[in-house]
């Protein structure tokens, strides 16, 4: 009997590891986790997202340490309060819930998205001193897969405009729902 070639031997070891990659498959033991996006537009949908109401989404970086993910935002009726309310009922950890300055809005659409939004004809950027102020509201969570989330909520219904989105006339409030992926 001649001995085996290591040609044979690694067509062998292939042919191995492919029986026991379908065998796992056949028995459910592998799955495929859902992409970044499927997750966030899930979380989303729970909180109140109609795929109409979308402002803009992307997937992006956002500070020095190179912290990126996948961002939605979309237009909601839904007051902070009735938004606090969503998210306890995704039963997810909460790390924590802050104020946070309302003009993050015009940096987060107008520098990170190709969304535009206006007030009073402003982007917000640079005559801050001169427009009405604001507070928005952050809440930091972690799901039960240990997923880094920010969702920001921002109550433009109730403040002084008239604020815009694309040029179309905006009176809706604004979510952000963010999914750190690394």
């Amino acid at each position: 009997m001649r001995p085996a070639s290591s040609g044979s031997v690694s067509s062998l070891i292939v042919l191995g590891c492919l029986v026991t990659l379908l065998a796992g498959c056949a028995a459910g033991s592998f799955r495929l986790r859902p992409s970044p996006e499927t997750t966030l537009l899930a979380a989303a949908d729970r909180l109140g997202y109609e795929p109409l109401s979308k402002i803009a989404q992307v997937e992006r970086c956002w500070d020095i340490f190179a912290h990126c993910g996948h961002q939605l935002s979309y237009a909601t009726d839904l007051t902070q309060v009735e938004l606090a309310d969503k998210l306890d009922g995704l039963g997810w950890n909460l790390t924590n819930h802050m104020p946070i300055d309302g003009y993050e809005i015009f940096t987060k659409l107008n520098l990170g998205t190709r969304a535009r939004i206006t007030i009073a004809g402003s982007e917000g950027l640079d005559e801050r001193d001169r427009l009405p102020r604001f507070k928005g509201y952050r809440w930091r969570l972690t799901d039960p897969e240990g997923r880094l989330w920010t969702v920001d909520h921002y109550p433009l219904a109730d403040q002084i405009g008239p604020f815009a989105i694309d040029g179309r006339p905006f009176a809706d409030n604004i979510v952000q729902i963010m999914l750190q992926t690394r």
